[in-house]
């Protein structure tokens, strides 16, 4: 069976992410089946293992949903038509004429739609594709217009490995008695980022004399270029193992992306939650549930003093440690991976 994950709006690598952690389980299932990703260029560190080619981006892309850069899809139909796959896979963010193309072109579509705000998802929903995989639980979308081909598997997140925790653990250079501040931001480390990164180097200065141990790692993101060069903070603009990371790390600072507030739920690492404003996200109800349950702390804003005061607190107070950790026994979590690759697999056999 020949698959081809279309890894669309590649400002951040929410999309890759997913479709990656599906295609490995595809693998595992079966190794014969042909993967190849359509993705934007500058995602090769992502991609290592994976056969894939890079797309340019259009300057704009006609969606129902308004216009913004995406992959080019005169350029996609042309490598999809010499692949000649037998599913293409979407997730959430894409140019609707090519899940059309494909449509006419008797391919199987299936597309990964998490929740975003009402209005988009259900354009999305209404769309014609063979399958609907939603990496969520029914529960969360009262209200919703669910298509009648979907699927609710639960959340897609990478694995967690205790020997790669090790193996970070030693490239990082923590040590036992560091306290270890991860700090994630989510849309690739462009323009939108870059004020969270350096309000971070901020917030170190103005804590590195009261945490004596204090070690800040930022993932930035592929497009952060710039240097930052402040002793106790390491930057990184990509990291494969980054799950593994956040299991290691005490405490993660984060903006509220779906992807990575699956992964502060699944490793289990206290979180101060800050959800950024996107036109057709919803982070603020994501940030506000994970806050009802008690595991993360959440900030209207990119407030330096607030992130400081929080980070402060919860070093400081026992009693905040050990609440945040005995919440997460209310965590329950259905891994969707597996179930989601044999959806896809079945729609061959369909």
């Amino acid at each position: 069976m020949k698959i081809l994950f279309f890894a669309s709006h590649c400002n951040g690598l929410g999309h890759l992410n997913r479709l990656t952690c599906i295609a490995r389980e595809i693998k595992k299932i079966d190794s014969r089946h042909k993967i190849l990703f359509l993705t934007a260029p500058g995602c090769d560190t992502f991609l290592k293992e994976f056969q894939y080619e890079e797309i340019p981006l259009s300057e704009i892309t006609l969606t129902e949903n308004g216009y913004f850069a995406d992959l080019d899809v005169q350029v996609s139909s042309h490598v999809i038509a010499d692949y000649k796959p037998d599913v293409i896979v979407f997730d959430t963010h894409f140019p609707l004429a090519v899940l059309k193309r494909a449509g006419m072109k008797k391919i199987k579509t299936a597309v990964v739609l998490r929740k975003t705000k009402k209005d988009y998802f259900n354009k999305i929903a209404k769309l014609k594709a063979d399958l609907f995989i939603l990496p969520h639980e029914r529960r969360d979308f009262k209200g919703y217009d669910i298509p009648k081909k979907a699927v609710f598997v639960g959340p897609i997140v990478r694995e967690v490995d205790g020997t790669k925790i090790k193996d970070v653990v030693k490239r990082y250079g923590i040590k036992k008695e560091d306290f270890v501040v991860t700090f994630t931001c989510g849309s690739g480390g462009g323009r939108e980022s870059r004020g969270f990164i350096y309000a971070t180097t901020r917030v170190y200065k103005q804590l590195r004399k009261k945490i004596g141990n204090l070690r800040f790692i930022i993932l930035a993101g592929n497009r952060f270029q710039e240097k930052v060069d402040i002793e106790g903070i390491t930057v990184k603009q990509f990291e494969p193992e980054a799950i593994n990371l956040l299991r290691a790390s005490d405490l993660v600072v984060a903006i509220a992306s779906y992807n990575t507030c699956n992964e502060i739920m699944f490793v289990k690492t206290p979180s101060i939650i800050i959800p950024a404003k996107r036109v057709n996200e919803e982070q603020g109800e994501r940030a506000k549930n994970m806050e009802k349950i008690g595991i993360s702390v959440v900030l209207n804003e990119i407030d330096e003093k607030k992130i400081a005061d929080s980070i402060l607190e919860y070093y400081y107070s026992h009693d905040m440690k050990k609440r945040m950790k005995e919440s997460f026994l209310k965590v329950k979590m259905r891994i969707g991976n597996r179930a989601a690759a044999k959806r896809i697999l079945g729609l061959k056999l369909g």
